[in-house]
């Protein structure tokens, strides 16, 4: 905390669970929510790709052989 009230946050994410434009999204998205109100956020970032990108049936998964290794 700042003497002026202000507060920083940081935020630390492995990119294989969070891409840098979600990031950016989300944090910006949560300032302006800080800033302004959560009513009055023009942009609320939507993480429920599921419907557009939805997972892949992996009950099945390919067996794949391994490989002969030569001496």
């Amino acid at each position: 905390m700042f003497e002026c009230g202000g507060l920083a946050i940081g935020v630390g994410v492995p990119h294989r669970i969070l891409d840098a434009f979600s990031a950016f999204a989300f944090i910006n998205a949560f300032a302006g929510a800080c800033r302004i109100g959560i009513d009055k956020v023009e942009y609320c970032p939507n993480f429920q790709q599921g419907s557009i990108f939805p997972a892949r049936d992996m009950t099945n998964p390919i067996n794949i052989p391994p490989r002969d290794i030569k001496s």
